[in-house]
Order: structure tokens, then C-alpha cells, then sequence
């Protein structure tokens, strides 16, 4: 089903513009988004600090930061609650510039071709250049857009609280279709293949085609499905919450079939990362879980002082997360073993970006962080 969504006027620097259409891609303008790339799986490459966490500077936006920042060509890129998005050198930790979308915000934003996008609370999904905060396109949808979107292809995919899944061209901001859940859709999309996976708050994984929004296969869970989907190999990994009953969910990334669950106390909110046939995820239960991704066993788990609502990131052998006990750990991705630990100044419900050997977080108290 089509939607008519809305695209309002372009403000496009003549800059801005000319990367847009010539389709500069990584070599010239580097590529981010929350999960470190378009199947999520948290995996980064480079390294990361292993031994301590030790900051290099931070960086006051002035409102929480809930979402994921985005690393690019020198600047890291983070999304506050009052819906600005800042530019800041990651060598000095100055600020380049800032966008004002608008509204409230908590949208994880995702970095291409020399464009950042994001969405916020009004249903708007914002396009914006790079080089100098100058707005490319505005995409509005019906709903609230609370998670990060995904480019691929040309096509820019992410949902919204309307219960659609966009696809919108990369460049005019002009919509190419619309998928329609029955509830809805605060899961990030994923995509591989030529397949958009998206999940939805009624109680579906939908596996749709990338060029013309039709369905592939839905997967049924007990309840919402607000995690984003990761893709490993031939499964997609994924959470699914419900009152009694919290689940993380593999299944066949061809068929849309079971492969396991594994079942957990309390809700998990973010979603798993997969490395080196690991699954990792966090709960409300306080735990991180490392799940086997064959078979759906327990490995180990990690103890925090509270919710894990992040999703970790891993490279090297290390993986990195926060909790909302305050503090963002270091483990060891085979056994749990904590390496290091930092205290931030308030709840961590940011999914950290890793980039050159530094990690980048946001904290509740508004400040962005790096460390190395």
C-alpha cells in the first residue's frame, strides 16, 4: 500500500548538492550508523581501547543524548533529546556546527555519501549535508520516527510510529513506497540482499523486497517487536518483549522459519550484536547475555547495577556498552571478563560508535563522550 508522504522544499547548499548527485561514496565520504553497518551486527573494524577508558574529551550538547552518534571524515555526529543534531571535531572535541530539526528527538542517525540522517518526534526524517549542517530534504511521515534509518541502494529505509516502513530515494527525499504493519514500527531496519527486515509493535519481523515493498515472508512473535533485526550468515537475530514472556529470537534469514529462542527475565529493548558466533545482548534484568548463535545456549553473562538498554559494540575480540547504572564497561567478547569500566556523569542509553581507536557515546546528562 502507498502512501502520499510529504517532502518539503529543498535547502541545499550548492556543496551539498553536487556530492548528493555525483553520488560520492565512502572512498570520499565515510559511511556509519548505529550497529557499525547495514546488517546491525555491532561489529566495527579497528580497534578500541582494552586496557583503560580514558577520556580524550567531551562535548556538552545540552540535552540528553539517548541515541547512537555516527563517526565521518574527522567529525562525530550525535542527536540530541531537543532534536539537534552537532557536528564536533573528534580531535579536539570543538563543535563544527549544529542543525536545529525541530522537535524532540531520540533517532540514532545514520551517515552516507556526505549526508546525515535522522528522524524526530513530529514524523519528520531530516536530511542533512554534512560539510556545513545545511538541510539536503525533509521526508514527514504520520507517526513518530524514533529509530535509525538505513541506506542502501539509493533508498534511504526507516519506519514510523504511522505503521509504515519508508523507502525514500537517497536524493530528492521523494518517497518510492511504503510498506503497511498493523501496528507501529519502532525497530531500525536492516537490510541485505535486497531485503528490508524491519519489526513492528504487532508482533511481527517483516522481511520486505528493497525495490518495491513487497512482503517476503513476517515472522510471528508473543508481542512488540521494537529491536532491531541483526543479519548473520543465513539468521536474523532479534528481541521481542511481552509482559511475561522476553525472547530473543534466531530465524532463517531465506525462509523466515525458527531456528531458536532463548528466553530471558526481564525485556530487552536494543538489539543483539553478533561476532565470532556470539550473540550479545542486554535486559532489564541488569544482565548482559552472550548466547550461542548456532544453537542458542547460554555462554555467559555480565552483572551490571542496572538496565542494559544499548546494544553492545565489538571489534577485536572487546566488546563495549552502557548501562544505566552510569557506567560504560569493557569486555572481553569470549568469556565476560570485565577489562575496564568508566564512569559517566548520569544513565548510559546511548549504543556506542567505534572509529580509529576511540569510542564515542552519548550519556543522559548530555554530554558526548570520547574515549581511548
Amino acid at each position: 500500500m502507498i502512501i502520499p508522504g510529504k517532502k518539503y522544499g529543498q535547502t541545499i547548499m550548492a556543496l551539498g548538492l553536487f556530492l548528493v548527485i555525483a553520488g560520492i561514496g565512502q572512498s570520499a565520504y565515510g559511511f556509519d550508523m548505529v550497529g557499525g553497518n547495514l546488517h546491525r551486527t555491532g561489529v566495527y573494524e579497528g580497534s578500541a581501547p582494552t586496557d583503560s577508558g580514558d577520556v580524550k574529551w567531551t562535548f556538552d550538547s545540552g540535552s540528553a543524548i539517548s541515541s547512537s552518534p555516527a563517526v565521518s571524515d574527522g567529525v562525530a555526529f550525535a542527536v540530541n533529546f531537543d532534536g539537534e543534531l552537532h557536528a564536533v571535531d573528534i580531535e579536539t572535541g570543538n563543535q563544527v556546527w549544529s542543525y536545529a530539526s525541530g522537535a524532540i528527538s531520540n533517532s540514532s542517525l545514520s551517515v552516507a555519501h556526505g549526508t546525515a540522517y535522522f528522524g524526530n518526534h513530529d514524523g519528520e526524517v531530516h536530511a542533512v549535508n554534512v560539510v556545513g549542517g545545511e538541510s539536503v530534504w525533509r521526508f514527514s511521515t504520520e507517526g513518530t520516527v524514533s529509530m535509525s534509518p538505513a541506506v542502501a541502494d539509493g533508498k534511504v529505509f526507516v519506519g514510523s510510529y504511522d505503521g509504515h516502513l519508508y523507502a525514500i530515494d537517497q536524493e530528492t527525499g521523494d518517497q518510492v513506497w511504503a510498506f503497511e504493519t498493523g501496528d507501529e514500527v519502532a525497530s531500525s531496519p536492516a537490510v541485505a540482499d535486497g531485503t528490508v527486515y524491519a519489526g513492528s509493535r504487532d508482533g511481527y519481523l517483516y522481511a520486505v523486497d528493497q525495490d518495491t515493498g513487497e512482503l517476503a515472508w513476517r515472522f510471528e512473535t508473543a508481542d512488540e517487536v521494537n529491536s532491531a533485526p541483526v543479519i548473520s550468515g543465513e539468521t536474523v537475530y532479534f528481541a521481542a518483549e511481552a509482559n511475561r514472556l522476553n525472547r530473543i529470537y534466531a530465524v532463517d534469514v531465506d525462509s523466515g522459519e525458527s531456528r531458536w529462542h532463548f528466553d530471558l527475565d526481564r525485556k530487552a529493548v536494543s538489539a543483539p550484536a553478533v561476532a565470532a558466533g556470539t550473540v550479545v545482548v542486554g535486559s532489564n534484568d541488569r544482565n548482559l547475555y552472550a548466547i550461542d548463535a548456532d544453537t542458542g545456549d547460554e555462554k555467559w553473562r555480565f552483572d551490571t547495577g542496572a538496565w542494559v538498554v544499548t546494544s553492545p559494540a565489538i571489534t577485536d575480540g572487546m566488546l563495549y556498552f552502557g548501562s544505566r547504572d552510569h557506567n560504560f564497561y569493557a569486555l572481553d567478547l569470549a568469556t565476560g571478563r570485565e577489562a575496564w569500566r568508566f564512569e559517566a556523569g548520569d544513565r548510559i542509553q546511548s549504543t556506542a560508535t567505534i572509529s580509529d581507536g576511540t569510542v564515542y557515546f552519548g550519556g543522559v546528562d548530555g554530554i558526548l563522550y570520547a574515549l581511548e
